[in-house]
């Protein structure tokens, strides 16, 4: 949309254009003047050019009108038609051409004007390089004059010296045109060669190409920030492609995740609090656990941290591995969630059959206009995303190439976070044999002895086989028996197959036993062999495939690893609630 006034300023600046290149090819009659070799050949100003030419009023009037800052077109800009003294000036009028170097203060102060592609409030650039740059009052100097080389299509001495030249990110597009613009677009890096001939007018390079552009278009920045990394690090297009895909996904799973966080923390644990009459203190954390404490670590580090990292205009550049490294320690508070989710499952379970507690929680859900499903659901969420991450991050570094400065450590972040959800996972499964082992004695008719999980936390095998005893060379017992083998200790039962239970019949311990096994014969088919202190066993399988199974469990028992104090309560109290 035009503003208001600009097409009139537009037409008004074209009549003026031609007005003032026709008064100066009609009245003003140049001069032969000659000119000594100058160590800048570009350094004369406004004055000089007025200078070439007769001295007429009506010239000087429109001449100086050039400089009025009411005319906002490139053709018009003051520093470049100074720039350009050493040109006839009718011939480039009718001709524009590139300009070149000019000393600051041969140039007059003007107002520079604002391109409609640049965004309002944009930090003054000669503010934030004034202390790189070098002038003095008679020349200017670039970055280096040690190595230099000369620009053939500017005129223009540049440093080679790659440790003086600043690099910007384009603020706003700049459309060429003059011949000797810099074209660029919004987010483009721009190496800049010359800083300090204009305050207002700067000389660089992009894509290849080099050129004059207004100052106020760039920001300078950081060539070290991980966001301004050449996006030349051999990336294909796929590639490129697929680690924006990732990156965009990363971010909108974790905005999502957080958003569930947040609503379950105040729409039902804050809830329930505030129903004392229906929740209880300690029945609220057995059921949310620490579910607030994910929400503090995602919404307040992880999600502020990934958004910080990733490049808005160029996603595919950023490096988000460090944001996983830095918070890798923090993921450890998923172990207490997850290993409470059999309690809190337990829980649900009984609370939803009482009617007040499932009209509580679907008013919980409509409150928050959350998706129409049950609360175990939204709290098996936590136990999802940690189990996604290493996903997410694996198809990262597939995307990422081997010159990414970002590789490295998106390799050492799938490790750490596979390392996390490999050891919350081993947890759960730990405090789930746990709780099978309580099951299964507390299912066996007639048990004996101290309980099983004080020194056993899972059952490794069991079957049916035919079983001697022996005592002192006695046989005691010779009967088929069902077996189980726990990671210490052996378990013989009756099986009642009528009624489906377990008769418990003797144990002993695995730590002193002697295996064997028994060579094929007649009265011995597909057998081996178990001793003790007192006694032996003699086991016949029903095939040999059977044995093997039973051989290989045996002989590769984990060591003696049995369940804490604290992962026999976990298990005890979600028993309970069954």
């Amino acid at each position: 949309m035009v503003p208001p006034g600009r097409a009139d300023d537009d037409h008004f600046a074209s009549d003026h254009f031609e007005s003032t290149r026709r008064i100066f090819t009609q009245t003003l009659t140049r001069r032969e003047v000659t000119v000594a070799p100058l160590k800048d050949p570009y350094s004369r100003g406004p004055g000089s050019m007025l200078d070439t030419f007769d001295h007429d009023p009506r010239a000087e009037s429109v001449f100086s009108s050039l400089f009025s800052p009411t005319f906002s077109e490139a053709r018009f800009d003051p520093v470049r038609i100074a720039a350009a003294s050493h040109l006839n000036l009718p011939a480039f009028l009718e001709h524009p051409v590139a300009p070149a170097l000019e000393s600051r203060r041969s140039v007059r102060s003007f107002r520079q004007k604002r391109s409609r592609s640049q965004p309002l409030h944009v930090e003054d650039a000669s503010s934030r390089v004034s202390s790189l740059l070098v002038a003095s009052d008679d020349s200017i100097e670039l970055y280096s004059t040690s190595s230099s080389k000369d620009t053939s299509d500017s005129g223009v001495t540049v440093s080679d010296d790659n440790n003086c030249v600043l690099m910007a990110r384009a603020v706003g597009a700049h459309v060429a045109l003059l011949a000797d613009d810099l074209p660029f677009s919004t987010g483009d890096l721009v190496n800049i060669l010359d800083s300090t001939t204009h305050a207002g007018l700067w000389f660089g390079i992009c894509a290849g190409r080099t050129g004059w552009f207004p100052a106020n278009l760039v920001k300078i920045v950081d060539p070290s920030a991980p966001s301004e990394w050449p996006l030349d690090v051999g990336f294909s297009e796929e590639s490129r492609c697929l680690r924006r895909r990732v990156l965009h996904e990363l971010l909108a799973t974790e905005r999502d995740y957080v958003a569930l966080l947040h609503n379950v923390a105040f729409g039902y644990v804050e809830q329930s609090r505030r129903n004392d009459d229906l929740f209880s203190a300690s029945l609220v954390a057995s059921i949310f656990s620490n579910i607030e404490k994910l929400l503090v670590l995602h919404s307040t580090r992880l999600l502020s941290e990934l958004e910080e990292a990733v490049d808005r205009r160029h996603p595919e550049n950023s490096a988000v591995a460090d944001v996983f490294l830095r918070n890798s320690e923090h993921f450890e508070i998923y172990a207490d969630y997850c290993n409470n989710r059999m309690i809190s499952c337990a829980i649900l379970a009984k609370l939803l059959e009482d009617p007040r507690y499932v009209q509580f929680f679907e008013a919980c859900r409509l409150l928050r206009s959350l998706p129409k499903l049950n609360l175990e659901s939204f709290l098996l969420s936590p136990v999802q995303r940690l189990c996604r991450y290493p996903i997410q991050l694996r198809e990262l570094l597939k995307a990422t190439p081997m010159r990414h400065p970002d590789r490295r450590g998106l390799e050492q972040a799938l490790l750490a976070m596979k390392g996390i959800a490999n050891r919350v996972d081993r947890r759960m499964t730990r405090l789930e044999a746990v709780q099978r082992v309580i099951s299964w004695q507390q299912a066996v008719v007639g048990f004996r002895g101290p309980n099983l999980i004080e020194n056993n936390c899972r059952l490794l095998h069991s079957g049916e086989v035919v079983g001697k005893c022996f005592a002192r060379s006695a046989l005691q017992w010779a009967k088929t028996v069902h077996l189980f083998l726990f990671d210490q200790s052996m378990v013989i039962c009756k099986k009642i197959v009528k009624k489906n239970e377990s008769v418990f019949k003797e144990r002993f311990s695995m730590n002193a036993a002697r295996l064997g096994d028994i060579p094929e014969g007649k009265e011995s088919a597909n057998a081996f062999r178990i001793e003790t202190q007192t006694r032996l066993y003699v086991f016949c399988c029903k095939d040999a495939e059977s044995k093997g199974a039973w051989l290989e469990k045996l002989h590769s028992r984990p060591p003696v690893n049995p369940p804490s104090v604290h992962e026999i309560h976990l298990a005890h109290l979600s028993l309970k609630y069954r």
